[in-house]
């Protein structure tokens, strides 16, 4: 199992067992703005910048989208690219 599909489901059980999150009905939807080969310290990396709008209620109602960086990487296996490591940056 690679390490962004490892993360993607930890971050998925880490949602399930928090009750705010869920009866708050928290949703998260994106789209990407932009995505480039990194440079500096991203290099060798895609760099991934994407606009994210968070839903709910209580103190998750009426939150404006923000952008989000992350650093990617890709693995070529059996001539299609995966994506290997899924670092948000702060």
């Amino acid at each position: 199992m690679g390490q962004a599909r490892a993360q993607a489901l930890q971050a998925a059980a880490s949602f399930a067992a928090d009750t705010n999150l869920t009866r708050s009905q928290v949703a998260n939807t994106g789209q990407a703005i932009a995505v480039t080969n990194g440079t500096g310290p991203a290099a060798g990396q895609w760099v991934v910048i994407t606009s994210e709008t968070t839903s709910g209620t209580g103190q998750y109602a009426g939150l404006p989208a923000t952008l989000h960086v992350t650093y990617a990487g890709l693995t070529r296996r059996h001539g299609n690219y995966l994506v290997s490591s899924w670092s948000p940056q702060t």
